[in-house]
């Protein structure tokens, strides 16, 4: 009996120790039309695994540089949806569901706390892992750097 015991803590062990390594991304894209392929990155929510709890964190280009893009661009409805999801994200906890992988549980969280997977002009992608051997705000300003580069 002692070593089964012993066997579901090391599983659980490892287990945190496998998800603790790793880091991972979803980027948010806006769309203005479903019918065309012309996307704009215009964030980047970042999911971190700690033992002490897990943190996610936002970045955002200037998203209003669109309506230089975009004419009859709704300003004032982007600005509204972008701070509804930097307080959502303040707001919300990223807890992690053991029977399922990283990518799910942060798919789970975006899906479900902070954006709803549906026909508007937001999306978020499909999220990605990366392996964690860098602090979280290196991490973060890389990453962020790299995908949102046309901004800046």
């Amino acid at each position: 009996m002692r070593s089964a015991k012993i066997r579901i803590s090391l599983s659980k062990y490892l287990r945190i120790l496998f998800h603790k390594m790793k880091t991972v991304y979803s980027i948010l894209q806006f769309r203005k039309s479903l019918l065309k392929d012309e996307v704009f990155n215009i964030g980047i929510a970042f999911g971190f695994v700690h033992e002490k709890g897990n943190k996610v964190l936002f970045k955002c280009t200037d998203y209003m540089r669109l309506k230089d893009i975009y004419s009859g661009l709704n300003e004032q409805m982007l600005a509204t949806y972008m701070n509804s999801i930097q307080k959502r994200i303040a707001e919300s906890e990223f807890h992690l569901h053991e029977d399922a992988p990283l990518d799910k549980n942060f798919k789970l969280y975006l899906r479900k706390n902070i954006l709803l997977e549906d026909s508007t002009a937001l999306q978020f992608t499909t999220p990605k892992i990366i392996t964690n051997i860098e602090d979280d705000n290196v991490i973060t300003e890389k990453y962020s750097k790299e995908l949102l580069s046309f901004y800046n």
